[in-house]
């Protein structure tokens, strides 16, 4: 079955209630508002990109903080910093100079850069969004080990992408309690 244009509106407006309810923006609501844009949007004939390409340096504040959640997501003992400078690094070499040696946003601060201009990072040109995606891969993989909300994460930011996720289909399932030795 599929909703009616009205029915997805009203569903939009209660899944944007939803995500500001507790006055926070979680990394988790984020991923499922991007999976819920890329692929129920196009079905009702809505944009899922702005009209006009995005440079990369323009929205280094969006893409430090979706790297920044990733690189936290790690659980390393420094905050994420090994994980973070990796992904940047990626950018760099990407020919990006924006990306300094600045540290990882703080939660709530990646969270304001998203909730203001995250649909921005969607406006990104291909080769720039393939840039950003494999930066938080580098940063996801940092480690050795992909942990569930890693995983979650870049499924999600490749969803708003358009792109395919490298470390989730050809890592297979995320370590978990339950699965402490998922084959990397």
């Amino acid at each position: 079955a599929t909703m009616s244009t009205a029915q997805f509106e009203r569903y939009w407006k209660v899944l944007e209630a939803f995500v500001v309810a507790d006055g926070r923006f979680e990394p988790f609501e984020w991923a499922l508002q991007e999976v819920v844009r890329a692929r129920v949007f196009p079905r009702h004939g809505l944009a899922t990109r702005p009209k006009q390409v995005v440079a990369l340096d323009d929205v280094k504040q969006e893409v430090r903080a979706i790297l920044s959640w990733v690189a936290r997501a790690s659980g390393d003992h420094d905050g994420g910093l090994g994980a973070y400078r990796a992904g940047v690094r990626v950018l760099r070499e990407h020919g990006s100079a924006a990306f300094g040696s600045e540290p990882p946003l703080s939660a709530g601060a990646a969270a304001t850069a998203v909730l203001r201009r995250g649909d921005h990072l969607r406006g990104l040109a291909d080769v720039d969004r393939r840039a950003v995606l494999e930066a938080c891969e580098v940063a996801a993989e940092h480690d050795g080990r992909l942990r569930p909300q890693e995983a979650e994460l870049l499924r999600a930011l490749a969803e708003a992408f358009g792109l395919e996720p490298r470390l989730t289909a050809a890592r297979g399932p995320a370590e978990s309690p339950d699965n402490p030795g998922a084959e990397r």
